[in-house]
């Protein structure tokens, strides 16, 4: 099974692993400033909070809770999905020291929802206090294919001091099984193959049929494709609107 670590040993090994989006709308940055998701080495900017170093190696990762982040606004690092692999756990450790701390909420996709695994909140290190990383495992359902973690600021209090700290993830993934789908476009009044429809694969994912596949315009009538996932999948077949259960 696909391991993935070491992860932030340099801001461009995050990057090309994970999307980050602060809550100014800035990608990942080495300078700590208000709103930004940072890449860090050694303390905060904020006197007795957040992390002073980090877990493993020399950098960590952490959303800057100083003016002008608001109460209730988020930083987001998401996973970028490997194709043919799905991810089973990963670990990671937070350091969540300050006395106004707001939720590092781990999320996974699931037919375009987000929904909650797990979720650090409450105080837990006093601003001041003697930092702590602490290890964090979180499992995911079968056949995930993306997930990421949320820094959520409180809603109230002096906001500043809930510089959270993410380091040293490991990331568990597993290979997807992979389908053929196989079937024959006929016409629906004479039984006889049709030749020249094209054939798209489509996803229902609660909100309509979206299109996720397309194979090439078949010659005899009959269609073969693979994917790794055919879940709320239909085959449709050209203009003549047919849906063949996949």
């Amino acid at each position: 099974m696909p391991t993935y670590n070491n992860i932030f040993s340099s801001i461009a090994g995050a990057n090309a692993m994970f999307d980050f989006l602060g809550a100014d709308g800035g990608l990942l940055n080495s300078t700590a400033s208000g709103q930004r998701m940072v890449w860090l080495s050694g303390n905060t900017g904020s006197n007795g909070v957040g992390p002073s170093s980090a877990q493993s190696g020399s950098h960590y990762i952490y959303m800057e809770a100083s003016s002008p982040t608001a109460p209730g606004q988020e930083g987001y690092m998401t996973w970028k999905e490997i194709e043919g692999e799905s991810v089973d756990s990963i670990t990671f450790y937070a350091n969540r020291r300050g006395n106004t701390m707001g939720s590092l909420v781990t999320q996974y996709e699931e037919n375009g929802v987000w929904l909650t695994a797990d979720t650090l909140a409450g105080l837990d290190i006093p601003s001041g206090g003697t930092d702590i990383w602490r290890l964090r495992t979180v499992n995911f359902p079968t056949g995930t294919l993306k997930f990421r973690i949320v820094w959520r600021m409180p809603l109230t209090g002096s906001i500043w001091n809930s510089d959270m700290g993410v380091d040293n993830i490991t990331i568990q993934t597993s290979p997807l099984q992979v389908y053929n789908i196989t079937g024959t476009v006929t016409d629906a009044a004479t039984g006889q193959l049709m030749v020249g429809e094209p054939v798209i694969l489509l996803k229902d994912n609660g909100s309509g049929l979206t299109q996720i596949d397309q194979t090439v315009t078949n010659t005899s009538g009959e269609f073969s494709f693979n994917r790794y996932n055919t879940q709320g999948c239909s085959v449709y077949v050209g203009p003549t609107n047919q849906l063949v259960p996949s």
